[in-house]
């Protein structure tokens, strides 16, 4: 079953309004201070993403070395690390990291909010449950 265009613009404006919807309370936290989530590990990749969009926006270079993290590590041998991710890296250098981690989070929402409604269109779900699943995840 063939959806119309605008089917299919609606369907993906409702994706996006529902994802900016459920990340709003992290959006508007703590809006003149640094983000954080206080989860896991996700504070201590922090002083690594500082340094890199430091290094990238004062220097022009893409530091392979972090020499202020214990006696230095390794920026890419880190299996943890999203720095060769294009879309982890470039909001972070666009928008600085406290922001540029929000525009993150809200890609991240986003993209799989679409690749779910791609996935139960190819399956053939069309109807309700696929709207409602998409909305869910």
């Amino acid at each position: 079953m063939k959806k119309k265009p605008h089917q299919v613009i609606k369907e993906l404006f409702l994706i996006v309004l529902v994802a900016l919807i459920f990340i709003l309370p992290i959006l508007w936290s703590k809006k003149d201070l640094a983000f954080r989530l206080d989860i896991g590990d996700y504070d201590q990749h922090l002083p690594i993403y500082y340094y890199i969009v430091e290094q990238i926006r004062d220097f022009h270079r893409f530091p392979l070395w972090h020499p202020y993290v214990q006696s230095g590590i390794s920026i890419l041998g880190d299996p943890l690390s999203s720095t060769l991710n294009p879309l982890f890296m470039v909001p972070l250098i666009i928008f600085g990291v406290d922001h540029g981690m929000k525009v993150v989070f809200v890609m991240s929402i986003v993209i799989a909010g679409i690749a779910m409604w791609i996935l139960l269109s190819y399956l053939g779900v069309y109807t309700v449950p696929q709207k409602l699943d998409h909305l869910l995840r």
